[in-house]
Protein backbone atom coordinates (compact mmCIF):
# COMPACT_ATOMS: atom_id res chain seq x y z
CA UNK A 1 0.00 0.00 0.00
CA UNK A 2 3.09 2.18 0.00
CA UNK A 3 2.36 3.32 -3.56
CA UNK A 4 -1.11 4.50 -2.49
CA UNK A 5 0.43 6.63 0.24
CA UNK A 6 2.93 8.05 -2.29
CA UNK A 7 -0.04 9.11 -4.41
CA UNK A 8 -1.33 11.14 -1.48
CA UNK A 9 -4.10 8.84 -0.29
CA UNK A 10 -4.82 9.05 3.39
CA UNK A 11 -5.74 6.19 5.70
CA UNK A 12 -9.47 6.90 5.41
CA UNK A 13 -9.36 6.82 1.59
CA UNK A 14 -7.41 3.56 1.62
CA UNK A 15 -9.86 2.02 4.10
CA UNK A 16 -12.79 3.16 1.94
CA UNK A 17 -11.15 1.52 -1.07
CA UNK A 18 -10.60 -1.71 0.86
CA UNK A 19 -14.19 -1.66 2.05
CA UNK A 20 -15.42 -1.18 -1.49
CA UNK A 21 -12.99 -3.71 -2.94
CA UNK A 22 -11.52 -6.18 -0.43
CA UNK A 23 -9.76 -7.95 -3.32
CA UNK A 24 -7.08 -5.34 -3.92
CA UNK A 25 -4.04 -6.96 -5.42
CA UNK A 26 -0.72 -7.43 -3.72
CA UNK A 27 1.80 -4.59 -3.71
CA UNK A 28 3.63 -5.68 -6.88
CA UNK A 29 0.49 -6.07 -9.00
CA UNK A 30 -0.95 -2.86 -7.57
CA UNK A 31 2.24 -1.01 -8.58
CA UNK A 32 2.00 -2.44 -12.10
CA UNK A 33 -1.58 -1.23 -12.55
CA UNK A 34 -0.66 2.22 -11.26
CA UNK A 35 2.37 2.30 -13.58
CA UNK A 36 0.10 1.42 -16.52
CA UNK A 37 -1.92 4.55 -15.75
CA UNK A 38 1.31 6.56 -15.71
CA UNK A 39 2.20 5.18 -19.14
CA UNK A 40 -0.98 6.69 -20.58
CA UNK A 41 0.02 10.06 -19.09
CA UNK A 42 -2.09 10.02 -15.96
CA UNK A 43 -0.55 12.29 -13.36
CA UNK A 44 -0.85 11.65 -9.62
CA UNK A 45 -4.10 13.61 -9.35
CA UNK A 46 -5.73 11.60 -12.14
CA UNK A 47 -4.45 8.29 -10.78
CA UNK A 48 -5.77 9.16 -7.32
CA UNK A 49 -9.15 10.06 -8.82
CA UNK A 50 -9.31 6.83 -10.83
CA UNK A 51 -8.41 4.47 -8.02
CA UNK A 52 -10.48 6.18 -5.31
CA UNK A 53 -13.52 6.41 -7.59
CA UNK A 54 -13.05 2.94 -9.02
CA UNK A 55 -11.08 0.71 -6.61
CA UNK A 56 -12.20 -2.30 -8.66
CA UNK A 57 -9.54 -1.26 -11.17
CA UNK A 58 -6.91 -2.41 -8.67
CA UNK A 59 -8.14 -5.98 -8.80
CA UNK A 60 -8.02 -6.23 -12.59
CA UNK A 61 -5.58 -8.44 -14.40
CA UNK A 62 -2.68 -6.56 -16.02
CA UNK A 63 -3.17 -8.38 -19.32
CA UNK A 64 -6.87 -7.48 -19.37
CA UNK A 65 -6.08 -3.80 -18.83
CA UNK A 66 -3.43 -3.78 -21.55
CA UNK A 67 -5.88 -5.48 -23.92
CA UNK A 68 -8.56 -2.92 -23.06
CA UNK A 69 -6.20 0.01 -23.60
CA UNK A 70 -5.10 -1.45 -26.91
CA UNK A 71 -8.76 -1.72 -27.96
CA UNK A 72 -9.39 1.93 -27.06
CA UNK A 73 -6.34 2.94 -29.10
CA UNK A 74 -7.30 0.64 -32.00
CA UNK A 75 -10.73 2.27 -32.13
CA UNK A 76 -9.14 5.71 -32.38
CA UNK A 77 -9.27 7.09 -28.84
CA UNK A 78 -6.68 9.64 -27.81
CA UNK A 79 -6.09 11.27 -24.42
CA UNK A 80 -7.05 8.16 -22.49
CA UNK A 81 -5.88 9.88 -19.32
CA UNK A 82 -8.62 12.50 -19.64
CA UNK A 83 -11.22 9.93 -20.67
CA UNK A 84 -10.56 7.75 -17.62
CA UNK A 85 -10.34 10.78 -15.34
CA UNK A 86 -13.85 11.70 -16.47
CA UNK A 87 -15.19 8.14 -16.17
CA UNK A 88 -12.87 5.75 -14.30
CA UNK A 89 -15.46 2.97 -14.67
CA UNK A 90 -14.54 2.63 -18.34
CA UNK A 91 -11.53 0.73 -17.01
CA UNK A 92 -13.89 -2.02 -15.84
CA UNK A 93 -14.89 -2.84 -19.40
CA UNK A 94 -13.54 -5.64 -21.50
CA UNK A 95 -12.62 -5.10 -25.16
CA UNK A 96 -15.71 -7.00 -26.30
CA UNK A 97 -17.91 -4.52 -24.38
CA UNK A 98 -16.68 -1.75 -26.66
CA UNK A 99 -17.22 -3.87 -29.75
CA UNK A 100 -20.69 -4.91 -28.62
CA UNK A 101 -21.67 -1.31 -27.91
CA UNK A 102 -20.30 -0.27 -31.30
CA UNK A 103 -22.26 -3.00 -33.12
CA UNK A 104 -25.49 -2.47 -31.15
CA UNK A 105 -25.48 1.19 -32.14
CA UNK A 106 -24.16 0.61 -35.66
CA UNK A 107 -21.32 3.05 -34.99
CA UNK A 108 -18.19 3.48 -37.04
CA UNK A 109 -14.99 3.76 -35.01
CA UNK A 110 -15.15 7.55 -35.30
CA UNK A 111 -18.80 7.64 -34.21
CA UNK A 112 -18.00 5.43 -31.22
CA UNK A 113 -15.12 7.67 -30.18
CA UNK A 114 -17.27 10.78 -30.53
CA UNK A 115 -20.17 9.23 -28.62
CA UNK A 116 -18.01 8.17 -25.67
CA UNK A 117 -15.86 11.30 -25.63
CA UNK A 118 -18.97 13.50 -25.69
CA UNK A 119 -20.66 11.43 -22.98
CA UNK A 120 -18.20 9.15 -21.13
CA UNK A 121 -21.12 7.64 -19.21
CA UNK A 122 -23.04 6.54 -22.30
CA UNK A 123 -21.99 2.91 -21.88
CA UNK A 124 -23.02 3.04 -18.20
CA UNK A 125 -26.45 4.29 -19.20
CA UNK A 126 -27.33 1.11 -21.04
Amino acid sequence: MEKLIELGLNEEEINDMLESNPYLLDEIELNILIDILSLIHCDKRIIKNIITSNPEYLSRNKEDIVSLLNKFIELGFHNLNLLFDTNPYLLNLDPFDLEDFKEENNYSNEELVNAIENNPFIIDEL
